[in-house]
């Protein structure tokens, strides 16, 4: 079964030279664990694969989702800002949404928001996932480690403060 994701996008870490420079939590297994001010003090988990591929998951406060973000130096034909449909297949639950493409550096990709929790869920149980570009470019993301990574992704984020929203006190 089809599962959408949210359209909207967010472009917060344009701009942004790397999460390196981004408060470090902690880590977990391979995975790095990082705070993003800029998102309501988002945590998310990221990983630099063999191939070259950095991907982020994380959270985002202040729109009460989620984002998932790969980026690769080999990339070169996704342009900042370019809105293309993204696939993702976990181990046969399938989701699609809208990605925004970011340029960080040298690596070049795109940035996914999502509102649905089953995505996290098929993160975190799942084996592989497949994710499809708008050209039909594919990459595989194996998830070893990514169950351990968002147990504690959750334990950084109860430990932030809840972000202020405008026009409160």
């Amino acid at each position: 079964m089809q599962r959408i994701l949210s359209s909207a996008l967010l472009c917060l870490i344009c701009g942004m030279s790397g999460a390196s420079e981004l408060p470090k939590w902690g880590d977990v297994g391979d995975w790095e664990i990082h705070i993003d001010p800029a998102i309501g003090n988002g945590c998310f988990i990221e990983k630099l694969f063999p191939d070259g591929t950095l991907v982020q998951f994380g959270n985002e406060p202040l729109r009460e989702g989620g984002f998932f973000a790969a980026y690769n130096i080999t990339w070169t034909e996704i342009k900042q800002g370019d809105v293309s449909t993204v696939k993702f297949d976990f181990d046969g639950d399938l989701f699609s949404g809208e990605a925004t493409g970011q340029v960080i550096g040298t690596l070049h990709g795109g940035r996914a928001f999502f509102d649905n929790p089953n995505i996290a869920l098929d993160f975190a149980r799942k084996n592989l996932m497949t994710i499809t570009g708008a050209r039909g470019n594919t990459v595989e993301i194996p998830l070893k480690g990514t169950s351990a990574a968002l147990k504690k992704l959750n334990e950084c984020q109860l430990m932030q403060p809840l972000p202020k929203v405008e026009g409160s006190n």
